[in-house]
């Protein structure tokens, strides 16, 4: 199974599917991203590909990560692990 962690559909079924499984989650690591095209001058940047690499690597990680709070939350020693470069 794979998540694209820019569609919240995508990631709530993983979720539903990881559910059907186990009953928490102890680890949680976010390591998901793209890094957009080259150069990135801001001068000359276009701003929705600026858009789409932030709302990935930024928003994707707080959306997956609080979709899988509830697993997380039933652990004695969840962790979650972001992962950027």
């Amino acid at each position: 199974m794979s998540i694209d962690i820019s569609n919240k559909d995508s990631i709530h079924s993983a979720q539903q599917v990881l559910r059907q499984k186990i009953d928490k989650l102890d680890l949680l690591i976010n390591n998901a991203g793209i890094s957009g095209n080259f150069p990135q001058n801001p001068s000359t940047i276009n701003t929705y590909e600026m858009r789409e690499v932030f709302n990935t690597n930024v928003l994707g990680t707080i959306d997956v990560t609080q979709v899988f709070l509830s697993l997380l939350e039933k652990s004695k020693t969840a962790v979650v692990v972001n992962v950027t470069s």
